[in-house]
């Protein structure tokens, strides 16, 4: 009897410290941690109308996305691409009649391409 339940103390200790020692590979598999996120109800809404490609290949100001965004975490953004082409906005890339939601869920700020107006360039920063 003694001995049976100091083998399964000790096979306790020892699943015990597998699991301590297993869960920081498990949280930082992917090379970041894991955090809950509170929504703040900022929902921006961008639609990208039918004709925006064209309207800008032949020069003309088109207003559906500002160059500097400034947002925070927490809020989201929706993406409508009614037009007839593929439109990347920062780190989004929308195929024709495809819509996309995003909860920003960390700090940082983000530089790249934006299809949708005559600069191609899109900064979105998130506080």
């Amino acid at each position: 009897m003694m001995k049976s339940a100091a083998h399964a103390r000790r096979v306790t200790g020892l699943m015990l410290g597998l699991v301590l020692l297993a869960a920081p590979l498990l949280v930082s598999c992917n090379g970041t941690t894991s955090s809950v996120v509170t929504p703040t109800g900022v929902v921006a809404n961008y639609l990208v109308p039918a004709g925006t490609a064209g309207r800008i290949a032949r020069g003309e100001f088109v207003d559906v996305m500002p160059t500097l965004l400034y947002v925070r975490v927490g809020d989201v953004i929706v993406i409508d691409n009614q037009d007839t082409f593929v439109h990347t906005i920062g780190p989004f890339t929308l195929r024709p009649g495809e819509q996309m939601r995003h909860m920003w869920t960390a700090p940082g700020t983000i530089v790249g391409r934006c299809s949708t107006h005559l600069s191609d360039r899109v900064k979105i920063v998130v506080e």
